[in-house]
């Protein structure tokens, strides 16, 4: 892995860190069971909401847009922000009284929709990087189907 996206990396935990800071700080809710990220390309940023889509931090990417080649930069960048959080996984950072399980940090649309689930985490499953129950879309899709054919 080059420096820069080590750098990058690092940066992304930090300012994940400062986010999950910034809801226990600042709570009006009990607890987090949802943060969501919105990748503005404009801009080159992320946006981190709470599930009550309150804006906690945002991170300013710009000194790494240099590493990014043409095309699709999210492409780029998310592989980054699952390694990083992945790193404060294996360190055990959502580990706090505030995080409810199931707690999930998904990349979002900018009305909210989710583009894509980035971590799960209920009690001792976690899941980074796939699905919670692999092929059980494909395997309801048949269900449906035998089940309007009779």
């Amino acid at each position: 892995m080059n420096k820069m996206r080590e750098n990058m990396i690092s940066s992304l935990e930090i300012g994940i860190k400062q986010a999950l800071k910034n809801f226990e700080n600042n709570r009006t809710e009990n607890s987090l069971s949802d943060l969501y990220i919105y990748f503005k390309e404009e801009n080159f940023s992320l946006e981190l909401y709470d599930d009550m889509e309150n804006l906690l931090k945002t991170i300013d990417l710009n000194r790494f847009s240099k590493m990014m080649s043409s095309g699709s930069i999210r492409k780029q960048v998310v592989p980054s922000i699952k390694s990083a959080l992945q790193s404060m996984l294996n360190k055990k950072q959502f580990n706090a009284d505030y995080i409810l399980k199931p707690f999930s940090v998904s990349l979002v649309e900018k009305d909210f929709s989710i583009k894509e689930e980035l971590i799960f985490i209920d009690g001792d499953k976690c899941i980074v990087d796939g699905e919670l129950l692999p092929g059980v879309n494909a395997e309801l899709d048949r269900f449906l189907k035998d089940l309007l054919n009779c």
